[in-house]
């Protein structure tokens, strides 16, 4: 297995050389499956501009970027509204479709004042499909449960996980962006009990509900 360091290729160490991040996100806010990135951004020094020069201030604008196919991640927050332009004392964020439409939305904790709840109003042209999971036994809200989706030869891969940030929690279904796929050919889902399930023919968007099968344990 090999690694390579691509944050200069790929932009985000531009994007983000300036920026104290203190919740960042995956999270595909344009359904194209390709995930892109969230964060709040806020310096723990009210002085930093002092101290690290102009380009570091205390308040800082948060960051979306847009992931161009792994190749390029540019963010759009310059071309958004004011509401996203602002400049917060980021420290926590969490990410979940609010209104079920979806998109999904941003919560951002700013430090200083009250949270920001972002709605997504990205024009839907992209398919997506969210998975609500419901595990056995103790463990209902399937924490730990590892979902591949196969669509053709794209895959999707996720873990129920709703603590990525500090001090938040995202919502606890699984969203992808599918981007032209109007189906996927199935979801294997590998349930924390060590149960495995496998679904077949699944449309497109929609949320889908799945309880895992007791027989399977």
């Amino acid at each position: 297995m090999v690694f390579l360091n691509r944050s200069q290729t790929t932009g985000l160490t531009h994007n983000t050389v300036n920026r104290m991040g203190f919740g960042t996100k995956w999270i595909d806010f344009e359904n194209d499956g390709w995930p892109d990135i969230f964060s709040v951004n806020g310096h723990v020094y009210d002085n930093s501009a002092e101290i690290n020069g102009p380009d570091s201030p205390f308040r800082q604008s948060m960051s979306l970027l847009s992931n161009r196919k792994g190749k390029q991640f540019v963010d759009l927050v310059t071309e958004l509204g004011e509401d996203v332009q602002q400049a917060i004392v980021g420290r926590g964020s969490a990410t979940a479709d609010f209104d079920n439409d979806g998109r999904m939305d941003l919560l951002a904790v700013d430090f200083e004042g009250p949270v920001m709840l972002l709605m997504n109003r990205t024009a839907a042209t992209h398919h997506w499909i969210t998975l609500d999971l419901r595990g056995a036994a103790h463990n209902s809200f399937a924490y730990g449960a590892r979902v591949t989706g196969k669509a053709g030869e794209r895959v999707w891969t996720s873990e129920v996980s709703p603590a990525s940030s500090y001090l938040s929690s995202s919502d606890l279904r699984i969203h992808w962006g599918l981007g032209e796929s109007s189906s996927l050919d199935s979801i294997t889902i590998h349930w924390p009990s060590g149960a495995k399930q496998k679904l077949t023919n699944i449309a497109a968007d929609q949320i889908l509900h799945v309880t895992e099968d007791a027989e399977l344990q």
